[in-house]
Order: structure tokens, then sequence, then C-alpha cells
């Protein structure tokens, strides 16, 4: 069905420069730029059967995080990014100025547009809402602390949520599978049980 996932690193580098360069408002941290490209990797994955940064996540206390965002945030740090620290109340948040503009030909146009709708979404949210929005989404609850969220789950969901929050709806509209799709896979799978 899609390419393998291995951890590109290039092409992840350059998407968290173009999330840097156009995010809303510009009040990204990182919290915001780990739930984009989560939210873009995976909506892009059930669309197209690939990831746009061949990115594994992990689940994390405070949601999806990329396996290898620290590593590679290190790695671009005073040669791609500037990355400032900064202690707010009793946490530390960490603020984004690229070093250079990200090279857009590594993408292909229907990947920004992912990632830009994306932006949009989570650019007026606190890193906190995103937080719960990814804690409800059953990509998540599937999966225990540290362990890889497999990007097969977009095609699978437990069961109907029975949360009213609007903007988990629009999300999982476009991430997970209608309820009348559920409802077939859920006959087929019972169906080969039996």
């Amino acid at each position: 069905m899609g390419e393998l996932i291995h951890n590109d690193k290039s092409k992840f580098k350059e998407a968290i420069l173009y999330i840097v360069d156009n995010f809303p408002n510009k009040n990204l941290n990182k919290t915001k730029l780990y739930k984009v490209l989560f939210l873009a990797d995976f909506a892009y994955f059930k669309q197209y059967g690939k990831s746009i940064t061949n990115t594994f996540y992990l689940h994390h206390r405070h949601g999806p995080v990329p396996e290898i965002g620290e590593n590679i945030l290190n790695e671009m740090n005073d040669q791609d990014l500037e990355i400032s620290r900064i202690l707010d109340d009793s946490f530390i948040e960490y603020r984004f100025k690229n070093l250079r503009n990200p090279d857009k030909q590594m993408f292909e146009e229907n990947e920004l547009n992912f990632i830009n709708r994306y932006m949009k979404f989570c650019g007026d949210k606190t890193a906190i809402k995103l937080s719960e929005v990814t804690h409800k989404m059953d990509l998540y609850k599937l999966t225990k602390q540290g362990e890889r969220i497999p990007y097969a789950l977009v095609f699978y969901d437990v069961e109907d949520d029975l949360i009213d929050d609007e903007e988990l709806d629009e999300i999982e509209k476009e991430i997970l599978f209608s309820d009348e799709m559920l409802t077939d896979i859920r006959k087929f799978t019972s169906e080969q049980q039996i």
C-alpha cells in the first residue's frame, strides 16, 4: 500500500523549516510543531498510503511525538534553526526562527496543502488544547507510552467516540473512516472470527 516508513531526516528537516516559516501568527512552539507534523502525516497517509515526512511517531504523555524529533532539532540548532528556550511559569517553551529557507522542491503540492491545513488548524489553539485533541484520538488510545503509533491505525477505530468536541470530530473525519465504513469493517471482522 505505500512506502515503508524509514525516518527520512532530510524531508523531516525541510518540513520543520517550512512550518516555522509559514506558521500563522508566528506563535509556534514545539508542541504545535509536533502536532502539525503528526496530523498532516497521518491524514496524508490515510488518503495517499504514505506519509509526508516518512517519520515514525511515538506515544508520549503529551501526545504523539516524532521519533526523531529531538535529535533532528538538536542537529538543526544553530545551523538551520535558532531555537530559543523560554521559561514560562513552571515549564520550558521552545520557539523557533529559521536560519535558512526551506527547500519546498522536496514536497509535492498536495503535501504542502496538508501541512498548510494543519498549520491553520493548530494556529489558534494552545498546546494544551492540541494535546487534549490528540489524547482523545483512537490512534493515541490504542498505544502505550513509548510505543510507535502504527500508521495503519488510521484505518481502525475501536468504538464510536462519544466525544462532542467539534475539533476532534473535524480531525477524525479526515483521519479515521466514516461510521458507515467502520460498521462494514466491524461486520467483516466479526464474520471472519466465526
